[in-house]
């Protein structure tokens, strides 16, 4: 998802290149808005090229480290 964020691809386009609903899409991305704790999604593209160890990727990709 966060790939497919980051090349700014339609949510559209996500739910078919992930073979699920489009209210799916929206609520994960939702989810992910939360964790980054930003509003837009213009907004998410520092965190989705930042390094692994930026703790709110590892936040968003539910890792400890």
């Amino acid at each position: 998802m966060l790939v497919h964020l980051a090349q700014g691809t339609a949510n559209k386009v996500i739910a078919s290149a992930l073979d699920c609903s489009l209210a799916m899409v929206k609520t994960h991305l939702q989810h992910i808005f939360r964790k980054l704790e930003v509003t837009a999604r213009p907004k998410t593209l520092p965190c989705c090229t930042a390094p692994v160890t930026d703790q709110r990727v590892l936040t968003v990709l539910d890792v400890n480290i």
